[in-house]
């Protein structure tokens, strides 16, 4: 074989190889996934709390997440030194999106940690809790009663991850924190993010500390448009309590953190972590294994 010939034969095998790699890609498109995916309020760092103040747990929360490993994390109630906390300990593997609540900064962020050896970051944005989702700060909602306001601004985070494996497969996440006082706001925020789910390209998932109860208009809406991953995974019987105010084990009808996967996707399993949880927080995690 000439130069020539060597040449050209070359050519025409790098040619192919976009080809020969294309049935590749889309089988694992189509290939179902498996995400472990965390829900997790982890109470506001306050002095009052004495033994269970922040500065004695962050450890022991990184040291859990790090051990227990989800793809995916929406943190509640964090103030700009947990975030800082949870980026020195998690950071070398876990990337992180969404800012805080008050429009200089300060306040509680609902950010989203991923895994940096499974997702890379594509877009994420931080909304309001409001009729007027994109005005820093914004706290209300059409026909609350006067005797329901909404008691403080709330936001929800959207994280657009892509995974790293070549697959080209994107996952949406969104998390929140409703508010704990407003009935009618709980109701609208629900809505709210119904309507955010249907906007979005591909699946999303969505969690967070919803304040609400398995029979409150928020979850009925959320459950029937998304798989409530809790009750795919426990159909029947009262559920864990997953707020314990430092009182384990919690009251039934304390189960007010929850996960939403698409309608399409299958729930392998969901618990709420009891041990270690009650030394975490004055929430347990609840953590689900789903297949998108």
């Amino acid at each position: 074989m000439d130069r020539r010939q060597f040449l050209a034969t070359l050519a025409l095998c790098g040619a192919a190889l976009p080809l020969l790699s294309l049935p590749a890609v889309a089988q694992a498109a189509r290939t179902p996934r498996s995400l472990k995916v965390c829900t997790f309020n982890l109470r506001i760092d306050v002095a009052q709390d004495g033994e269970h103040r922040w500065p004695h747990r962050r450890d022991r929360v990184a040291e859990w997440v790090l051990n227990t490993r989800p793809d995916v994390v929406g943190f509640q109630e964090v103030y700009p030194n947990q975030r800082a906390d949870l980026e020195q300990r998690l950071g070398a593997v876990y990337g992180s999106a969404g800012r805080h609540a008050l429009v200089d900064g300060s306040g509680c962020s609902d950010p989203v940690f991923y895994r940096r050896d499974r997702f890379t970051l594509e877009e994420s944005r931080t909304r309001w809790l409001s009729d007027q989702p994109d005005v820093p700060g914004s706290a209300s909602y059409p026909d609350l009663a006067a005797d329901d306001p909404i008691s403080e601004p709330r936001v929800f985070t959207w994280a657009r991850l892509r995974e790293s494996d070549g697959s080209g497969r994107v996952l949406n996440v969104i998390n929140s924190h409703f508010d704990h006082k407003s009935r009618g706001g709980r109701a609208q925020a629900a809505d709210q993010i119904v309507r955010e789910v249907a906007r979005l390209d591909g699946p999303a998932i969505f969690f967070g500390d919803l304040n609400s109860e398995e029979n409150s208009p928020g979850v009925r809406l959320l459950s029937t448009e998304m798989l409530n991953c809790y009750r795919v995974a426990h159909p029947t019987g009262e559920a864990e309590a997953t707020f314990h105010d430092w009182n384990v084990p919690g009251a039934p009808d304390a189960h007010i953190d929850y996960i939403f996967a698409p309608r399409t996707s299958r729930v392998k399993s969901c618990q709420v972590v009891l041990t270690p949880g009650a030394r975490l927080s004055d929430h347990f995690p609840l953590v689900a294994e789903i297949e998108l």
